[in-house]
């Protein structure tokens, strides 16, 4: 039948040119018959058209997509799909046309597919490995500076996306490309090498001075730059600051100084362009989470933290301060994994402890920033008990200027708006090297990442301008 369906599909609609189809020509014709064929009516196959808007936006923006032109109660798949660093990921959604042969997805439910329900923006949220790639991939964005290229195609009937990228394929009805980017026009990108100190320093478009705040992610290593460049689009001077394994710095996160972050809030604070009077702000997610927590205790510049799904201890890391340690590693505990689906994938929730002894939790409540915790619910690396214990530490002596949102349905990364959910991804960490299993459901890790950025840039405005 779907082969049948790809038949009558060539013969209907030849060739596919930018939004609306136009019948291609196989051999050369007259310019007489070209002239015919112009003037003569358009057949209800040349009428459709594919409609997304914006061509270009944010990463943290949403779409419109728009069909005209089908039959009354047609059906048709939209299939998105992106590639990355040679990777392709792609997700589809079955609508049906209204009385017209129109289908807007702002307001008409996709009935299958990738994601169900009136979700404009689950054509992004909702994509997925494509079929017939290594297990274990994740989409991120490498080279910031760059646009995530995206292609909409259209068919008729309900396809999956098996169907869709086999090789007896058909051709898509309509295609339409549109570009992503975390980078607003006029951000500037700046390499950061200062003292010690590596990174990125992303500046709005502007003189400023913007609020500023350092940004670092968790144990996976090297520099990861698109939170920093969204948050500068947003308004703020953001610096993403590696800790280990990139350029010159250590190859691993045994051993953590102090010195280094206080370097690096240095550099932030005096930069001409960056507003001090409030301080700084640093955010975290995972491992990057408690070296927030860690910078507000022996800091006092670091006025505003944002802790995303992480501890409130130094996890398999000595931290070090004037060459004395001053807070002693905790490690997972192996024994504790939790194997799934035949040990292809761990799940380390009840491996990672948390609380320890005293003296080496992190006394946040000699902080007087203020602090926003993030918490997964449905998070299967971090416990959502472990990530609580930080809020539950400072409102226990007495402190009020803590936030602790907590997000139902939601896994471990909690990236910017629209990421789609990757539930297990290949990760290298003190157990080996692993399909580690993140958790969360998809539909409602989409609404929290848009929850939990609207939050992040709130707070962040809040306590630093």
């Amino acid at each position: 039948m779907f082969r049948r369906l790809c038949q009558q599909t060539a013969l209907l609609v030849p060739r596919v040119r930018g939004r609306l189809v136009h019948r291609g020509a196989s051999s050369p014709t007259s310019m007489a018959a070209e002239m015919a064929e112009r003037s003569s009516p358009k057949t209800k196959y040349e009428a459709l058209a594919l409609q997304v808007t914006p061509e270009w936006s944010l990463t943290d923006e949403s779409l419109y997509v728009a069909l005209s032109g089908f039959e009354r109660g047609e059906p048709v798949t939209l299939h998105s799909s992106v590639t990355e660093n040679k990777m392709t990921f792609a997700a589809v959604g079955h609508y049906v046309t209204d009385d017209s042969g129109n289908v807007d997805t702002t307001r008409d439910a996709s009935i299958g597919g990738n994601y169900v329900g009136v979700e404009p923006m689950g054509l992004i949220w909702g994509m997925e490995q494509a079929p017939g790639q290594r297990s274990g991939l994740r989409l991120l964005k490498k080279e910031i500076t760059d646009t995530f290229k995206v292609s909409l195609n259209v068919h008729r009937g309900h396809l999956g996306l098996e169907e869709l990228c086999s090789e007896a394929a058909c051709n898509p009805l309509l295609t339409s490309p549109f570009q992503r980017s975390y980078l607003a026009e006029g951000v500037q990108r700046i390499p950061v090498t200062y003292g010690k100190v590596r990174g990125t320093l992303f500046l709005p478009e502007g003189p400023g001075p913007f609020p500023g705040v350092i940004d670092m992610f968790g144990s996976v290593g090297g520099i990861v730059e698109m939170r920093s460049a969204l948050l500068a689009s947003r308004g703020i001077a953001a610096l993403a600051l590696p800790y280990f394994k990139y350029q010159d710095l250590p190859k691993d996160h045994k051993e953590l100084h102090i010195e280094y972050f206080e370097e690096a809030t240095k550099f932030l604070r005096v930069h001409p362009q960056v507003s001090s009077n409030k301080g700084i702000g640093v955010m975290g997610t995972s491992k990057g989470c408690d070296i927030a927590l860690a910078m507000a205790e022996f800091i006092p510049d670091v006025r505003a933290v944002v802790a995303i799904n992480g501890v409130c201890y130094s996890i398999d890391s000595n931290l070090k301060h004037k060459g004395k340690t001053v807070k002693r590693a905790e490690s997972g505990d192996r024994g504790k994994l939790i194997f799934l689906e035949g040990g292809t994938i761990a799940c380390m929730e009840n491996a990672i402890p948390w609380e320890i002894e005293e003296e080496n939790m992190l006394h946040i409540e000699k902080s007087d920033a203020a602090f926003l915790f993030i918490t997964s619910l449905d998070d299967q690396c971090v416990h959502p008990k472990a990530s609580s214990v930080g809020p539950n530490r400072l409102r226990k002596h007495g402190k009020t200027n803590v936030e602790h949102l907590q997000l139902p349905g939601a896994g471990h990364l909690v990236e910017p708006p629209y990421n789609p959910h990757f539930l297990n991804t290949f990760h290298r960490f003190n157990f080996g090297g692993v399909l580690l299993r993140w958790g969360g459901e998809r539909r409602a890790h989409a609404r929290a990442q848009v929850k939990a950025w609207r939050k992040v840039l709130e707070f962040f405005r809040e306590k630093l301008m």
